[in-house]
């Protein structure tokens, strides 16, 4: 984890889950480490108390799970995930960190932005600004469920981009963790485009016909995809 101290906040960029023997969730919370069982221990041991609770905001149209902390509260934590195939794959990873969060007395909010997840919407209506929004109204409501505590933000991938604007324009954060960020977001849907022309070449059918704006599956708004 390599950090940079910015006038209001500390900005952490994390290329893994963990540290040697340093699991991400200790280094958030701020936990001595010689005095915690391990993260595999504690998720395992905390799972039927600690699933969290699924909840709706900004007029019933967004969804998350919040994860009430046991113990003594240290901090709230702003869970932002990756975007399209990468959020389904991050899933198990962000909710057993964000389980053992709570378990070492950290509010998280695990969010889904519009059109995503749970969530209302769809991707083909929105552009950039809509998510913007979305994470100001997470970021409200973990205040009001978590109350006046310290708040870090962490954003894994492709949700560092909007994350990492918002920091930037003033969000009050304390902390933003930057988890194997997305740092180019043309660039990185490029990627994904690539790569689902050679997935398609490696079947040995014709591909398919799609969208230019279409990436996974999920058809987005010329605002998103150039936004």
């Amino acid at each position: 984890m390599s950090s940079h101290t910015g006038s209001q906040y500390t900005t952490d960029i994390v290329y893994r889950l963990c540290q040697p023997r340093i699991p991400l969730y200790q280094a958030i919370a701020g936990l001595d480490t010689r005095s915690h069982a391990p993260y595999n221990a504690i998720v395992t041991h905390s799972t039927s108390r600690l699933l969290g609770e699924p909840i709706l905001y900004s007029d019933q149209q967004l969804h998350g799970i919040y994860y009430a902390p046991t113990g003594s509260v240290k901090r709230a934590v702003l869970l932002v995930p990756p975007f399209f195939e990468e959020k389904r794959c991050a899933h198990r990873a962000l909710t057993c960190c964000a389980r053992a969060l709570a378990r070492a007395g950290v509010a998280v909010l695990h969010l889904d932005l519009y059109g995503t997840g749970n969530s209302r919407g769809n991707l083909a209506d929105i552009g950039l600004d809509r998510w913007l929004d979305d994470i100001r109204a997470a970021f409200d409501t973990l205040r009001e469920l978590a109350g006046d505590l310290p708040m870090t933000v962490l954003a894994c991938r492709a949700g560092v981009l909007p994350s990492a604007q918002l920091v930037a324009e003033g969000l009050p954060v304390q902390r933003l963790i930057l988890w194997q960020p997305v740092v180019a977001g043309r660039g990185y849907l490029h990627q994904l485009r690539t790569r689902r022309m050679i997935q398609d070449q490696m079947t040995g059918e014709t591909p398919p016909e799609t969208d230019p704006h279409e990436i996974e599956g999920h058809l987005l708004s010329h605002a998103l995809f150039e936004g």
